[in-house]
């Protein structure tokens, strides 16, 4: 996540893409227990509008009736979980059952995502601090950040460690086990003091990690490993045509992986661009924000839309489809 909704308003609002009613229009997908989501999203932080899904692979989309302000998903394919931007969790056990709230806070003003763990506990990720649920919803702990900056998102990497991207520019990783919250900046170049903040990017890539930041795109060889320059042509800082919007991993086995820049997708390997897969100059869509994977197919979203909610590359990354707004009632 994203997980990321204040980096995408803001650059919505950058983009231009505020409506003259004064509402954004932008849609962030999300996969959970196997299916996948799209959540469309209101004017500010807080202000989300409603949820949908697909059972074709995004030809069509279905309301799926949600607690109010939800933003963020996770399951373990009998029970899905909903985080909302007012600090509440809520838990739904099959299609027919009625949510229940089964935890908020009044002192979290800020919460940025949701992980479910493998033994069944939740990860909130939280402005300063990891709060950490069981299933049910009871508070077992509070890990607070030992870092500078704010936590934005999360992932866990396997069964025991959970990896955080923070805003500007920092990583750390808690050890379930141990509950120890540990710094993840080693090999990093020190960020300039030049007042720019950005989320550190991280998506596995096959045993290894790739990040991004604002002086260029990293590489690790495994979780608390040290960081080494990748490339620092494609640097996640500013709006230029290089900006990196997003990353994901493609083909790890062949060290092939794809980049969101202004300029569209590219397919990567190694440090080298080989080829864009997609150009992103449709006035229907642009500005990238996030490329999320379902079904081996990539959906992709983005801050300006007109009449659309993003665009499916197929997992050949030959052909691409516009995801039209034909939502329906479910």
């Amino acid at each position: 996540m994203m997980r990321r909704v204040l980096i995408m308003l803001l650059l919505s609002i950058l983009a231009g893409c505020i409506r003259p009613g004064g509402g954004i229009e932008t849609y962030r997908f999300i996969v959970a227990n196997d299916q996948l989501f799209a959540i469309s999203g209101g004017s500010s932080y807080g202000t989300e509008v409603n949820l949908l899904t697909t059972n074709d692979g995004g030809k069509t989309w279905q309301d799926y009736p949600a607690p109010e302000k939800t933003f963020a998903l996770c399951g373990d394919g009998t029970k899905l979980y909903a985080l909302t931007s007012n600090a509440e969790v809520w838990l739904k056990t099959s299609d027919n059952a009625p949510w229940k709230q089964i935890w908020s806070s009044s002192f979290e003003r800020w919460t940025y995502d949701i992980d479910l763990a493998p033994n069944g506990d939740l990860y909130l990720t939280s402005n300063d601090k990891v709060i950490v649920l069981s299933s049910e919803g009871k508070l077992l702990r509070e890990i607070p950040s030992n870092e500078d900056g704010m936590f934005v998102s999360s992932f866990f990497a396997d069964d025991r460690y959970l990896v955080i991207e923070g805003n500007p520019y920092k990583a750390a990783v808690i050890d379930t086990e141990t509950n120890e919250l540990i710094s993840w900046n080693e090999g990093f170049a020190a960020r300039p003091d030049d007042g720019l903040r950005g989320p550190c990017r991280i998506r596995r890539h096959g045993e290894r990690f790739l990040a991004s930041r604002a002086d260029g795109i990293y590489i690790s060889e495994g979780v608390l490993e040290p960081w080494k320059m990748l490339t620092s042509e494609i640097r996640h800082q500013g709006f230029n045509p290089e900006f990196c919007r997003d990353l994901i991993s493609f083909n790890a086995a062949e060290d092939q992986w794809l980049i969101a820049t202004g300029s569209g997708i590219h397919l990567m390997h190694g440090a080298e661009k080989r080829e864009t897969v997609f150009k992103d100059v449709d006035d229907a869509h642009n500005l990238i924000l996030e490329i999320t994977e379902f079904d081996s197919d990539l959906f992709v979203s983005f801050a300006r839309l007109k009449d659309c909610m993003g665009i499916r590359l197929e997992k050949d990354l030959k052909q691409w489809q516009t995801l039209s707004q034909n939502t329906k009632k479910q």
